[in-house]
């Protein structure tokens, strides 16, 4: 689970703390977000040729049965998908997105923006 606000204390007081390098502010707190604008970027580790995929969904609910990325590996090729994802800031819970793969890789997630209700 990702939180989709706040800055690297915030990530830090999370299970595996914040990367290196991390930046030092988000640019909107706890509670005034309701959907975030997100880029994936997903770097397979696997033998060339290996296909998987990746979903990502607000933390707590069921993971969706779509993926949000098909991706096969082809030498160093990288795959990368926008979209949006709900979080429920509004509601008292903690915004979070859930990301899932299908085999190993190397993921980023940035966050383009966000929305509000």
């Amino acid at each position: 689970n990702f939180h989709t606000y706040g800055d690297v204390a915030d990530q830090n007081s999370a299970a595996g703390g914040a990367p290196a390098n991390y930046p030092t502010e988000c640019p909107f707190a706890l509670g005034e977000h309701a959907a975030v604008n997100l880029s994936v970027t997903i770097i397979p580790l696997g033998p060339k040729g290996q296909k998987g995929t990746a979903k990502v969904w607000p933390h707590g609910e069921a993971k969706p049965i779509s993926p949000w990325i098909y991706y096969k590996k082809a030498g160093t090729l990288k795959t990368v998908e926008t979209g949006t994802v709900k979080v429920h800031s509004k509601d008292g819970a903690t915004p979070e997105i859930s990301v899932y793969t299908s085999k190993d890789i190397n993921l980023i997630v940035d966050v383009l923006g966000y929305y509000t209700e």
